[in-house]
């Protein structure tokens, strides 16, 4: 939007049916870009408007697992986040009649917004079905009167004094207004922070928030100094401005600039799950070094390149191995097809990966986890720590093919960082997978946020 001819204040966000949803995500993910949100026959999250229950992970899977699942599905939830919509009104179209996203979801948003003091209105017309069209007025439902008075001179919230912010994934959302979460406690928990502004203070509440930043400018109509309370814990004042301050928690207090850290670190630029290494430019790097292997690795990367086509709307380059130049690999994330049996990047790359295969069996971090194994797990580009790596591989051969199994570009994918898995998903769904989570902030195997077969 910053390179566009426009007034940033007075931006719109709307869209119908699948655009509908990705209006209550979009909007309650950056509530701060917008000046009003306007979905129309939008559902709220995949597994309500295509009810689960009869998935083969469902009924075979363990808690423990489905709850991996659940966690990467997280930041699609639209009533989880309904919270970010303080700030940001809501104009909620539906028809009366609509058989393809009831709008019994409409009503339901509209009633937990309600319920959270929000600003909203729901216009659902009788007698509409999903689209229509009025000849006599010679408009659509995008074109909806009600609507077009309804954002006629509204302007975005520039520097609001009360803000509340959830997200459940930095690389996608990890700041509102004068607000920015920079290192959760657990990752793949929502992170949530609420902060109000009172003149010389700023009280802040927080949950999972292992440090975030206040950028106290020109916004807020503060007085010097500004005094500073975290979750009841006083900090000293904030004696000019303006300034942008971090705070970070440790020992059980919170504490004055950033944390001390060691190695790579978890960013909104680098913070997974393992479709996050598609959200940049990206090459697909085909495994050459075993001849057996070579044709169906070259395979399965023009399959992922036609289904970027086909769903993303965009070209992916494919690559050999061989062909993997360093000046590539620092400008681009790689998704790597084969092991280090059969990759010759995966190869170089290996010995300092989490997930790697020894001797035939996989092993994660310090675990053995066997023989006959497939993973895919995204981790930072050793050689190249800003890019990331997505590796799909297996024990043998016939385990390198069924690394595919997992999909990554559709909705309700609900893959993490990792995950670890044998034959049996294919009649098991989730109930095959043997381990998968999220690494922690500091890129490293954490038993609170994965699940790890006995």
């Amino acid at each position: 939007l910053g390179r566009l001819p426009i007034n940033p204040d007075r931006v719109l966000l709307t869209g119908g049916s699948m655009g509908g949803h990705g209006v209550w995500h979009v909007g309650l993910t950056h509530p701060d870009r917008f000046a009003v949100a306007a979905p129309q026959a939008g559902w709220p999250t995949h597994q309500l408007y295509v009810p689960w229950f009869l998935q083969r992970s469902a009924t075979f899977a363990q808690p423990g697992q489905l709850a991996m699942r659940d966690r990467a599905l997280r930041p699609d939830n639209v009533p989880a986040m309904l919270g970010n919509a303080l700030n940001l009104p809501f104009f909620i179209l539906h028809g009366g009649e609509d058989d393809n996203v009831p709008p019994r979801h409409a009503r339901n948003l509209a009633a937990w917004l309600d319920e959270l003091g929000s600003e909203f209105v729901l216009h659902e017309l009788p007698g509409r079905e999903h689209w229509w069209t009025d000849d006599s007025l010679g408009i659509t439902v995008s074109d909806d009167t009600t609507l077009v008075n309804y954002i006629s001179g509204r302007r975005r919230s520039t520097g609001p004094r009360h803000v509340r912010f959830r997200t459940a994934d930095l690389g996608i959302s990890h700041r509102a207004w004068w607000l920015a979460v920079e290192r959760v406690r657990t990752v793949g928990e929502d992170a949530e922070i609420e902060a109000w502004e009172l003149d010389s203070l700023v009280r802040v509440r927080t949950a999972n928030i292992e440090q975030f930043r206040l950028d106290l400018d020109a916004r807020l109509p503060l007085r010097e100094p500004v005094s500073i309370e975290i979750d009841g814990q006083r900090l000293p004042p904030v004696r000019t401005l303006p300034a942008h301050v971090r705070f970070h928690y440790q020992g059980g207090r919170w504490r004055p600039g950033p944390a001390r850290t060691r190695g790579t670190t978890k960013t909104p630029a680098r913070y997974g799950p393992a479709r996050q290494a598609m959200f940049r430019p990206f090459l697909l790097v085909h495994g050459t070094a075993d001849p057996a292997q070579a044709e169906p690795l070259l395979q399965e990367a023009v399959q992922e390149g036609l289904r970027w086509w086909v769903r993303a709307n965009g070209r992916a380059e494919v690559l050999p191995d061989t062909s993997v130049t360093d000046s590539l690999a620092a400008r681009y994330n790689l998704v790597l097809f084969g092991g280090p049996d059969a990759n010759t990047v995966t190869r170089r790359l290996a010995p300092r990966l989490p997930v790697r295969v020894r001797e035939g069996e996989m092993h994660l971090d310090r675990r053995r986890l066997g023989p006959d194994l497939a993973a895919m797990f995204v981790y930072p580009n050793p050689d190249h720590p800003d890019r990331l790596v997505l590796v799909r591989m297996g024990t043998d051969a016939e385990h390198t093919r069924l690394a595919g199994f997992w999909g990554l570009l559709h909705s309700g994918a609900g893959i993490p960082d990792f995950i670890i898995f044998d034959r049996s998903v294919r009649r098991l769904g989730w109930g095959g997978v043997r381990a998968a989570g999220f690494f922690n902030t500091d890129w490293q195997f954490d038993p609170a946020s994965s699940w790890v077969a006995e």
